[in-house]
């Protein structure tokens, strides 16, 4: 998580008192998630398991109240890009003085429509992302599936054969980050890159190619969140994983023939 400032901005308030506390908790926590371009996953579950997960009150259906309406106060843009939905604050460089974004990774994050041309969900899309109350502290409850499957448990992603062994490889790679590997928000990234047509072999190899990747690893982007970003950077992992490893030099001179 990273250090990032509150606007001061009249909206903001205007915005707290529409949505309510946990509205604000919502949109104000979800400020330290933001990319340098102030930029973020839009899917209601995942900004569920990856700001507020131990926060009953802050259900889905609170989560999607409060981008709307700070969208509709000019605070966020709520939008839908290359088959996925994402959140730009387009006053977040603005706000951030002292910022250093040379020193901050590239945002990967598609930009926002030009001139303002957002799609608003439709309640259908927004019933089909997820229920109000199946994410609530983690709680297993029954509600509507993932990405419009229809009715379903969200005790199934738990309980989903590919779900734990991506989880359990991710684990093995990976055993410092047990906690956040525990959240439904993980399970749920998983769930819908496994729906976008990946196998749980191919899942495991991008998890494998994150820890060979020198960069994510001195920038420490190895949560399940940088792994499964995005198509482009599971692809990018993959072949990082498949890539054959180089063989050991050769010893020269007076010790070659010892070997």
């Amino acid at each position: 998580m990273l250090n990032r400032k509150i606007s001061r901005d009249r909206a903001v308030a205007e915005l707290i008192s529409r949505v309510g506390p946990y509205g604000g908790i919502f949109f104000t926590w979800l400020i330290a998630h933001l990319d340098r371009e102030g930029r973020v996953d839009g899917d209601v579950p995942v900004l569920k398991g990856m700001v507020v997960p131990r926060i009953p009150q802050c259900t889905a259906e609170v989560i999607s109240n409060t981008l709307r309406q700070a969208q509709d106060l000019g605070l966020l843009v709520w939008y839908e890009a290359k088959g996925d939905r994402w959140v730009a604050y387009p006053k977040f460089q603005q706000n951030q003085i002292g910022l250093r974004i040379a020193r901050e990774p590239e945002s990967e994050i598609p930009e926002p429509p030009p001139n303002g041309a957002v799609t608003e969900p439709t309640q259908r899309q927004l019933d089909a992302t997820m229920d109000p109350d199946c994410l609530q502290d983690g709680a297993l409850r029954e509600g509507k599936g993932i990405e419009g499957k229809g009715i379903q448990s969200v005790k199934n992603e738990v309980d989903d054969p590919d779900i734990r062994r991506v989880l359990n490889h991710y684990l093995d790679v990976y055993p410092e980050n047990e906690i956040q590997a525990d959240q439904q928000g993980a399970r749920l990234i998983i769930r819908k890159r496994l729906d976008a047509g990946y196998t749980a072999d191919q899942l495991c190899s991008a998890i494998d190619g994150n820890k060979l990747d020198e960069w994510y690893q001195s920038q420490k982007l190895t949560g399940v969140r940088q792994v499964f970003k995005n198509a482009e950077t599971i692809d990018k992992f993959i072949a990082t994983a498949e890539q054959p490893e180089p063989e050991p030099p050769k010893p020269t001179g007076a010790w070659a023939n010892e070997f």
